[in-house]
Protein backbone atom coordinates (compact mmCIF):
# COMPACT_ATOMS: atom_id res chain seq x y z
CA UNK A 1 0.00 0.00 0.00
CA UNK A 2 1.23 3.39 -0.28
CA UNK A 3 2.22 5.73 2.67
CA UNK A 4 0.87 8.93 0.71
CA UNK A 5 -2.15 9.69 2.16
CA UNK A 6 -4.88 11.41 0.25
CA UNK A 7 -5.44 15.09 1.46
CA UNK A 8 -8.52 17.21 0.20
CA UNK A 9 -9.22 19.86 -2.48
CA UNK A 10 -11.82 22.36 -1.72
CA UNK A 11 -13.77 23.68 -4.71
CA UNK A 12 -16.53 26.28 -3.75
CA UNK A 13 -18.96 27.82 -6.12
CA UNK A 14 -21.36 30.28 -5.53
CA UNK A 15 -24.42 27.67 -4.55
CA UNK A 16 -22.15 24.95 -3.53
CA UNK A 17 -18.88 23.49 -2.05
CA UNK A 18 -17.30 20.32 -3.75
CA UNK A 19 -14.86 18.10 -2.00
CA UNK A 20 -12.19 15.87 -3.91
CA UNK A 21 -9.28 13.51 -2.39
CA UNK A 22 -5.98 14.33 -4.37
CA UNK A 23 -3.13 11.90 -3.26
CA UNK A 24 0.06 14.13 -2.09
CA UNK A 25 2.12 12.58 -4.78
CA UNK A 26 -0.58 13.81 -7.46
CA UNK A 27 -0.26 17.47 -5.81
CA UNK A 28 3.47 17.69 -5.67
CA UNK A 29 3.53 16.14 -8.77
CA UNK A 30 1.70 18.67 -10.01
CA UNK A 31 3.68 21.33 -8.68
CA UNK A 32 7.06 20.26 -9.66
CA UNK A 33 5.27 20.38 -13.28
CA UNK A 34 4.52 23.88 -12.97
CA UNK A 35 6.24 26.11 -9.96
CA UNK A 36 8.93 27.25 -12.45
CA UNK A 37 5.96 29.36 -14.19
CA UNK A 38 3.70 30.09 -11.25
CA UNK A 39 3.41 33.57 -11.52
CA UNK A 40 3.92 33.62 -6.79
CA UNK A 41 7.03 31.19 -7.44
CA UNK A 42 9.82 32.92 -5.56
CA UNK A 43 12.43 34.38 -7.12
CA UNK A 44 14.94 31.62 -7.08
CA UNK A 45 12.13 29.07 -8.84
CA UNK A 46 10.36 31.47 -11.27
CA UNK A 47 11.34 31.30 -14.55
CA UNK A 48 10.26 33.64 -17.05
CA UNK A 49 11.72 31.71 -19.99
CA UNK A 50 9.52 28.88 -18.83
CA UNK A 51 6.29 30.65 -19.09
CA UNK A 52 7.28 32.33 -22.43
CA UNK A 53 8.27 29.10 -24.20
CA UNK A 54 5.06 27.51 -22.43
CA UNK A 55 3.04 30.58 -24.08
CA UNK A 56 4.54 30.23 -27.71
CA UNK A 57 3.71 26.77 -27.91
CA UNK A 58 -0.44 28.18 -28.44
CA UNK A 59 0.59 30.25 -31.42
CA UNK A 60 -3.28 29.94 -32.18
CA UNK A 61 -4.23 31.15 -28.80
CA UNK A 62 -5.18 35.04 -28.05
CA UNK A 63 -2.53 36.67 -25.82
CA UNK A 64 -5.51 37.25 -22.87
CA UNK A 65 -6.34 33.76 -23.04
CA UNK A 66 -2.94 32.03 -22.82
CA UNK A 67 -2.00 34.31 -20.11
CA UNK A 68 -5.40 33.46 -17.91
CA UNK A 69 -4.59 29.47 -18.61
CA UNK A 70 -3.47 27.87 -15.89
CA UNK A 71 -1.03 25.46 -17.27
CA UNK A 72 0.67 27.94 -19.32
CA UNK A 73 1.09 30.53 -16.12
CA UNK A 74 -0.33 29.52 -13.13
CA UNK A 75 -1.30 32.25 -10.82
CA UNK A 76 -2.91 34.68 -13.42
CA UNK A 77 -6.51 35.78 -12.84
CA UNK A 78 -8.64 38.36 -15.18
CA UNK A 79 -7.72 41.37 -12.80
CA UNK A 80 -4.09 40.51 -13.00
CA UNK A 81 -4.74 39.25 -16.63
CA UNK A 82 -6.12 42.97 -17.81
CA UNK A 83 -3.95 45.48 -15.89
CA UNK A 84 -0.79 43.73 -16.89
CA UNK A 85 -1.80 43.74 -20.66
CA UNK A 86 -2.35 47.08 -20.32
CA UNK A 87 0.63 47.83 -18.58
CA UNK A 88 3.09 46.37 -21.46
CA UNK A 89 0.46 48.39 -24.30
CA UNK A 90 -0.84 44.85 -25.28
CA UNK A 91 -4.23 44.43 -27.59
CA UNK A 92 -5.68 41.46 -25.45
CA UNK A 93 -7.35 39.96 -28.76
CA UNK A 94 -4.05 39.27 -30.47
CA UNK A 95 -3.03 36.15 -31.01
CA UNK A 96 0.23 34.66 -29.59
CA UNK A 97 1.74 34.39 -32.86
CA UNK A 98 1.08 38.01 -33.75
CA UNK A 99 3.50 39.28 -30.69
CA UNK A 100 7.24 39.61 -31.16
CA UNK A 101 9.37 38.41 -28.93
CA UNK A 102 10.14 41.62 -27.01
CA UNK A 103 6.39 42.35 -26.78
CA UNK A 104 5.65 38.68 -25.18
CA UNK A 105 8.67 38.88 -22.52
CA UNK A 106 7.00 42.12 -21.94
CA UNK A 107 3.52 40.62 -20.77
CA UNK A 108 5.02 37.85 -19.09
CA UNK A 109 7.37 40.69 -16.82
CA UNK A 110 4.06 42.64 -16.37
CA UNK A 111 1.82 40.10 -15.33
CA UNK A 112 4.48 38.76 -12.80
CA UNK A 113 5.58 42.44 -10.97
CA UNK A 114 1.58 42.83 -10.84
CA UNK A 115 0.96 38.96 -9.30
CA UNK A 116 3.81 39.52 -6.96
CA UNK A 117 2.76 43.13 -5.69
CA UNK A 118 -0.66 41.71 -4.71
CA UNK A 119 0.60 38.79 -3.39
CA UNK A 120 3.32 40.01 -0.93
CA UNK A 121 1.47 43.64 -0.10
CA UNK A 122 -2.38 41.93 -0.12
CA UNK A 123 -3.69 44.09 -2.24
CA UNK A 124 -3.65 45.33 -6.22
CA UNK A 125 -2.31 47.82 -7.86
CA UNK A 126 -4.27 50.67 -8.63
CA UNK A 127 -6.52 49.56 -11.63
CA UNK A 128 -6.51 51.28 -14.56
CA UNK A 129 -8.76 49.72 -17.57
CA UNK A 130 -10.00 47.20 -15.02
CA UNK A 131 -14.28 47.96 -14.39
CA UNK A 132 -13.65 52.20 -15.88
CA UNK A 133 -14.98 53.81 -18.61
CA UNK A 134 -12.12 56.43 -18.81
CA UNK A 135 -8.21 54.94 -18.89
CA UNK A 136 -6.51 56.09 -16.11
CA UNK A 137 -3.12 56.14 -17.70
CA UNK A 138 -3.96 58.38 -20.67
CA UNK A 139 -7.17 60.06 -19.21
CA UNK A 140 -8.05 60.39 -22.90
CA UNK A 141 -8.92 57.22 -24.48
CA UNK A 142 -11.94 55.17 -24.15
CA UNK A 143 -12.11 51.44 -22.60
CA UNK A 144 -13.23 48.91 -24.30
CA UNK A 145 -14.94 45.79 -22.69
CA UNK A 146 -15.94 42.63 -24.37
CA UNK A 147 -16.46 39.34 -22.99
CA UNK A 148 -13.69 36.99 -24.75
CA UNK A 149 -12.37 34.12 -24.20
CA UNK A 150 -13.51 30.11 -25.09
CA UNK A 151 -15.87 28.74 -22.58
CA UNK A 152 -13.35 27.44 -20.06
CA UNK A 153 -11.91 30.97 -20.37
CA UNK A 154 -14.82 33.33 -21.14
CA UNK A 155 -14.14 36.65 -18.99
CA UNK A 156 -15.38 40.15 -19.29
CA UNK A 157 -12.27 41.68 -20.75
CA UNK A 158 -10.90 46.19 -20.77
CA UNK A 159 -8.85 47.90 -22.74
CA UNK A 160 -8.12 51.55 -23.69
CA UNK A 161 -8.48 51.63 -27.28
CA UNK A 162 -5.42 54.35 -27.68
CA UNK A 163 -2.51 52.68 -24.98
CA UNK A 164 -3.37 49.14 -26.12
CA UNK A 165 -3.91 49.53 -30.51
CA UNK A 166 -3.79 47.65 -32.78
CA UNK A 167 -3.17 47.92 -36.61
CA UNK A 168 -5.16 46.38 -39.87
CA UNK A 169 -1.99 44.26 -40.29
CA UNK A 170 -1.95 42.83 -36.62
CA UNK A 171 -3.74 39.55 -36.71
CA UNK A 172 -6.42 39.50 -33.81
CA UNK A 173 -9.26 37.49 -33.18
CA UNK A 174 -11.75 39.92 -33.93
CA UNK A 175 -12.97 42.78 -36.63
CA UNK A 176 -9.80 45.80 -36.37
CA UNK A 177 -12.30 47.80 -36.86
CA UNK A 178 -14.21 48.08 -33.12
CA UNK A 179 -17.09 50.22 -32.66
CA UNK A 180 -16.17 53.80 -31.50
CA UNK A 181 -18.00 54.55 -28.51
CA UNK A 182 -18.73 57.42 -26.29
CA UNK A 183 -16.88 58.44 -23.02
CA UNK A 184 -19.42 59.84 -20.33
CA UNK A 185 -18.76 63.88 -20.42
CA UNK A 186 -16.63 64.74 -16.90
CA UNK A 187 -19.62 65.39 -14.48
CA UNK A 188 -21.37 68.22 -14.20
CA UNK A 189 -24.54 67.44 -11.98
CA UNK A 190 -23.25 64.78 -9.48
CA UNK A 191 -22.91 66.97 -6.63
CA UNK A 192 -26.27 67.21 -6.58
CA UNK A 193 -26.50 63.76 -4.93
CA UNK A 194 -24.43 64.49 -2.07
CA UNK A 195 -25.39 62.78 1.04
CA UNK A 196 -27.20 65.91 3.43
CA UNK A 197 -24.90 64.59 6.83
CA UNK A 198 -21.24 63.65 4.86
CA UNK A 199 -21.04 65.57 1.89
CA UNK A 200 -20.25 64.13 -2.07
CA UNK A 201 -17.16 62.10 -1.27
CA UNK A 202 -19.34 59.30 0.65
CA UNK A 203 -21.98 58.80 -2.46
CA UNK A 204 -21.65 55.76 -4.34
CA UNK A 205 -24.23 54.42 -7.01
CA UNK A 206 -25.88 50.66 -6.56
CA UNK A 207 -28.29 48.66 -8.26
CA UNK A 208 -31.66 46.87 -6.78
CA UNK A 209 -30.92 43.57 -6.36
CA UNK A 210 -33.72 41.71 -4.73
CA UNK A 211 -35.09 39.06 -7.18
CA UNK A 212 -38.86 39.75 -7.09
CA UNK A 213 -38.64 43.71 -6.68
CA UNK A 214 -40.57 45.69 -9.09
CA UNK A 215 -37.47 47.89 -8.38
CA UNK A 216 -35.08 45.24 -9.77
CA UNK A 217 -31.83 46.65 -11.55
CA UNK A 218 -32.88 50.14 -11.36
CA UNK A 219 -30.00 52.36 -10.55
CA UNK A 220 -29.92 54.00 -6.90
CA UNK A 221 -27.51 56.29 -4.99
CA UNK A 222 -26.37 55.57 -1.30
CA UNK A 223 -24.16 56.28 1.25
CA UNK A 224 -21.06 54.56 2.19
CA UNK A 225 -20.96 55.30 5.93
CA UNK A 226 -22.39 52.80 7.92
CA UNK A 227 -25.87 53.15 9.29
CA UNK A 228 -26.46 56.00 6.90
CA UNK A 229 -30.12 56.35 5.40
CA UNK A 230 -28.95 58.55 2.31
CA UNK A 231 -30.93 57.24 -0.50
CA UNK A 232 -31.87 58.66 -3.94
CA UNK A 233 -32.63 57.25 -7.59
CA UNK A 234 -30.46 57.66 -10.26
CA UNK A 235 -32.58 57.20 -12.81
CA UNK A 236 -35.36 60.08 -12.80
CA UNK A 237 -33.70 61.06 -15.94
CA UNK A 238 -33.88 57.69 -18.03
CA UNK A 239 -36.37 57.71 -20.78
CA UNK A 240 -39.96 55.37 -19.73
CA UNK A 241 -40.43 52.77 -22.38
CA UNK A 242 -44.32 51.49 -23.52
CA UNK A 243 -45.02 49.59 -20.29
CA UNK A 244 -44.67 53.02 -18.54
CA UNK A 245 -41.91 52.30 -16.75
CA UNK A 246 -38.34 53.61 -16.29
CA UNK A 247 -36.12 51.87 -18.71
CA UNK A 248 -32.78 49.44 -17.11
CA UNK A 249 -29.66 51.20 -18.35
CA UNK A 250 -27.33 48.12 -19.38
CA UNK A 251 -23.83 47.88 -20.88
CA UNK A 252 -23.17 45.63 -24.32
CA UNK A 253 -20.45 42.85 -23.66
CA UNK A 254 -20.61 42.06 -27.62
CA UNK A 255 -17.30 42.47 -30.08
CA UNK A 256 -18.45 45.41 -31.98
CA UNK A 257 -20.42 47.35 -29.60
CA UNK A 258 -18.51 46.19 -26.13
CA UNK A 259 -18.94 49.01 -23.47
CA UNK A 260 -21.51 50.94 -25.11
CA UNK A 261 -24.31 52.14 -22.64
CA UNK A 262 -28.27 50.72 -24.09
CA UNK A 263 -31.30 50.81 -22.33
CA UNK A 264 -33.91 48.36 -22.41
CA UNK A 265 -37.36 47.19 -20.55
CA UNK A 266 -37.65 47.03 -16.97
CA UNK A 267 -39.32 43.55 -17.18
CA UNK A 268 -37.10 42.20 -20.11
CA UNK A 269 -33.96 42.70 -18.21
CA UNK A 270 -35.53 41.21 -14.96
CA UNK A 271 -33.21 38.62 -14.41
CA UNK A 272 -29.93 40.65 -14.10
CA UNK A 273 -28.49 40.06 -18.06
CA UNK A 274 -30.58 42.91 -19.41
CA UNK A 275 -31.10 41.25 -22.55
CA UNK A 276 -33.24 38.05 -21.74
CA UNK A 277 -37.17 37.78 -20.16
CA UNK A 278 -38.88 35.69 -17.32
CA UNK A 279 -39.30 31.81 -18.63
CA UNK A 280 -43.12 31.91 -20.24
CA UNK A 281 -45.78 31.77 -17.09
CA UNK A 282 -43.18 33.33 -14.84
CA UNK A 283 -44.31 36.88 -13.28
CA UNK A 284 -40.52 38.87 -12.46
CA UNK A 285 -42.37 40.39 -9.75
CA UNK A 286 -43.96 37.32 -7.78
CA UNK A 287 -43.00 34.24 -6.84
CA UNK A 288 -45.17 31.74 -8.03
CA UNK A 289 -47.01 34.25 -10.51
CA UNK A 290 -48.61 33.34 -13.72
CA UNK A 291 -48.50 36.72 -15.60
CA UNK A 292 -46.52 35.69 -18.80
CA UNK A 293 -45.91 39.72 -20.31
CA UNK A 294 -42.14 39.76 -21.36
CA UNK A 295 -42.31 42.99 -21.55
CA UNK A 296 -42.02 45.47 -24.72
CA UNK A 297 -38.63 44.70 -26.07
CA UNK A 298 -37.47 48.32 -25.57
CA UNK A 299 -33.92 48.94 -26.98
CA UNK A 300 -32.28 52.27 -27.40
CA UNK A 301 -28.37 53.60 -26.92
CA UNK A 302 -27.94 55.74 -23.96
CA UNK A 303 -26.41 59.24 -25.01
CA UNK A 304 -24.45 61.87 -23.59
CA UNK A 305 -27.04 63.76 -21.66
CA UNK A 306 -28.20 59.99 -20.03
CA UNK A 307 -24.63 59.49 -18.98
CA UNK A 308 -23.00 62.77 -17.80
CA UNK A 309 -25.03 62.57 -14.36
CA UNK A 310 -23.78 59.36 -13.65
CA UNK A 311 -20.28 59.93 -14.77
CA UNK A 312 -18.08 59.97 -11.67
CA UNK A 313 -20.12 57.25 -10.62
CA UNK A 314 -21.02 54.83 -13.07
CA UNK A 315 -18.39 51.31 -14.05
CA UNK A 316 -19.20 48.39 -15.98
CA UNK A 317 -19.86 45.68 -13.35
CA UNK A 318 -22.02 47.72 -11.48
Amino acid sequence: MSSHKPISMIIEARNTTVSLNVSAKVAKSKYQRHCSKDACSPESIFSPHDVFTAIRQHPEYTIADAVLNQSLFPGVGNIIKIESLHAARIDPRRFVQSLSEQELTRVVAECRAYTMNWYTTGKAFPKRVYNRTLCETCRDGAVRMQKMGDVSMSRVTFWCERCQPFSTTTNVSVSSNPHKRKVPPADTSSASYGCPKHGTQTVKLCRVKKEYSPNKLRLFYTCRVAKCQFFAWGDGHFPQCTCKKRTILRVSKTAQSGGKWFFCCAKSGWNGKGNETPAQGQNPYHKGGTNSNKGCGHFSWAESNHLAPLASFLNPLL
